[in-house]
């Protein structure tokens, strides 16, 4: 497998990880909310997208987890897919 393919792969993998993290997040907090173990009402307020204060801040915790999947990603990627 050439070395494009290989980068390829691994963004579309990378992308896939964020999706990922993203679903877990909003599954989570909903299942914390309907159990009754959080108020979410303060977030609500200020999650309202790119550039809120804790849409970003949830980024930047995906953003640092996936800095260190990355790495990871590739060396599964190199092991089960070169020649």
């Amino acid at each position: 497998m050439d070395e494009e393919r290989l980068i390829q792969l691994e963004d579309v993998l990378v992308e896939s990880f964020v999706a990922f993290q993203t679903a877990s997040f909003n599954r989570a907090m909903n299942a914390l909310r309907e159990a009754g173990a959080i108020d979410d009402t303060e977030m609500r307020r200020e999650y309202k997208g790119i550039g809120s204060k804790y849409y970003d801040l949830v980024t930047e915790s995906f953003e640092f987890t996936t800095k260190f999947a990355r790495p990871q990603i590739k060396k599964i990627l190199t092991e089960q897919l070169v020649d």
